[in-house]
């Protein structure tokens, strides 16, 4: 049980590593959080497969890039990627090619998304905050307890969440993945 012990408190140091390299930013050369992009819109379901820009931040991404309330998305003109965008965080600093539709016309217009600001988002420091918990009581576990094979799944299990839920803040580029990889859906 004593190889075990060492292997999840290692696990753990590493762990919090990826932590630390996420929280501030620089992803220890493999960039960390502020790849997380905000659109500055908030949209809402219209009709099947469209949203509606139901308000703007101003002086964000998308008001800066000429987007108004009331524009349409339609899911199904859009690529892959930026589907997929849409519905989660962008990459920021990296241009979205966006087709809306307003007032019956088929408009173009490329987005910029902001990078995350953890100033106005506590959200995001508290997440952080809730991982490195969950890592300093799986390496609490391991220590107090290294007889018990439950406790050690349990601090296996923490790990395996932390590192789960901290590796997406990285981008790592990958050759086989780009955005021109992914072909333009027809309507």
């Amino acid at each position: 049980m004593g190889r075990w012990r060492i292997a999840i408190l290692a696990l753990c140091a590493f762990a919090v590593l990826l932590l630390a390299g996420s929280l501030f930013g620089s992803g220890f050369g493999l960039g960390g959080l502020p790849r997380t992009g905000l659109w500055g819109m908030q949209l809402s379901p219209n009709k099947p497969f469209t949203f509606v820009v139901t308000s703007l931040d101003p002086g964000r991404a998308a008001s800066r890039a000429g987007i108004r309330a009331g524009d349409q998305i339609d899911m199904r003109t859009q690529s892959l990627l930026v589907r997929f965008w849409l519905l989660d965080e962008p990459i920021a600093g990296r241009s979205v090619d966006l087709k809306l539709l307003r007032s019956g016309r088929h408009v173009d217009t490329t987005v910029v998304p902001n990078s995350l600001e953890l100033k106005k988002r506590p959200d995001v420091l508290f997440h952080f905050i809730a991982v490195g918990w969950m890592l300093a009581f799986a390496a609490l576990l391991a220590l107090r307890r290294p007889a018990s094979s439950d406790v050690l799944l349990l601090s296996l299990t923490l790990i395996c969440l932390a590192i789960a839920v901290t590796s997406p803040n990285f981008s790592f580029s990958s050759p086989t993945f780009t955005s021109s990889s992914l072909s333009q859906p027809t309507p």
